[in-house]
């Protein structure tokens, strides 16, 4: 198995990219959620819901989980490469956290599709 784009510079500013994206997406849900409690008290599974509800909110969730396998995925092959000499089981290890990150981005994207 290759590297995400068979190029090392490629990959590198693949993940950093995906990290700034992911930032982003955390400081603002921390903070809408932080500004809910202090405005307008604890939140709760409607407020949670609410937030979700809104088209942008579930394109920026679908980018982070996104940003996050593309992240991962570029971490573990670098990982499974500098350290795991043994090409079989690198192979297997590769494949099985591919399958895992595959189960679940599906399972994100079903979540994100589900809630109306």
């Amino acid at each position: 198995m290759m590297s995400l784009t068979g190029s090392g510079i490629k990959d590198w500013f693949i993940q950093r990219v995906s990290a700034v994206l992911m930032a982003i997406y955390i400081i603002l849900l921390v903070g809408a959620l932080i500004s809910h409690s202090f405005l307008q008290g604890p939140v709760t599974y409607s407020v949670w819901m609410g937030l979700f509800c809104h088209t942008w909110f579930k394109i920026a969730t679908f980018v982070f989980l996104l940003s996050l396998m593309l992240h991962a995925w570029i971490g573990m092959w670098t990982i499974f490469t500098d350290y795991i000499h043994c090409s079989v089981i690198r192979g297997v290890l590769m494949t099985l956290v591919l399958l895992g990150m595959f189960a679940c981005t599906v399972w994100g994207i079903w979540i994100i599709v589900g809630i109306n």
